[in-house]
Order: structure tokens, then sequence, then C-alpha cells
């Protein structure tokens, strides 16, 4: 996701050098080290996946605003804007269409 978002910056009339992809910005080379680097962060330390409780353990809470928010709002619009400049986003979908499903929206784009 990060590289096509990348592809679209550079469409984009913004200042590429303040924005930097993410393994850079956290000083990682891959996923594993990423995950690493971000469980270590202070900051980070008391943020918790929103899940709730069933029967069977614990779920996501796919009702949470970090889901019912982000995906018909942030990554929409990144979307969009992708299909605005005909930049291709397929790792961009694949996580929208599934998100979108998750929390049950109809707001999915074609």
């Amino acid at each position: 996701m990060d590289e096509e978002f990348f592809r679209l910056l550079e469409k984009l009339p913004v200042e590429k050098d303040s924005i930097l992809p993410l393994l850079k910005y956290y000083e990682s080379s891959d996923a594993t080290s990423l995950t690493k680097k971000i469980k270590s962060i202070p900051a980070f330390q008391g943020l918790l996946s929103p899940m709730k409780e069933t029967d069977n353990g614990f779920i996501p809470d796919f009702q949470n605003r970090y889901f019912t928010e982000d995906f018909p709002f942030g990554l929409r619009f990144i979307k969009e804007l992708a299909e605005k400049y005909e930049i291709s986003t397929p790792v961009i979908n694949e996580v929208y269409e599934w998100g979108m499903g998750k929390i049950n929206c109809n707001n999915s784009l074609g």
C-alpha cells in the first residue's frame, strides 16, 4: 500500500520530502522489523486493537470507529484520488474491499 500511495503522491502538488515511506520513517527493512519497531515505541504501548468478547474468545470489533471511519473515509479518499489520476492500486483496492466487507458497508466503489 505504501508504494501505491507514493505513486499517487508523485501526481499531487505536495512536498514529497516531508512524507516518508513507512519503512524509512520507522527505520525498518521489512514487515518483521517494522512490527518489532512499532512494538518497541513507548507511545504505542497502551494502544490496543479494538476487540469484542464472544463465547469463543476475542474478535476484532469491526464496528469500532477505527474501522467505520478509516475505510469509508480515509482509505476511500486515497483510492478515489488514485482512480482520478489513473494510478493502479491493486493492494489498496483489496484492503479497501476487505475492510468495507468487514464493516458491512454498502459504500464500496465499483
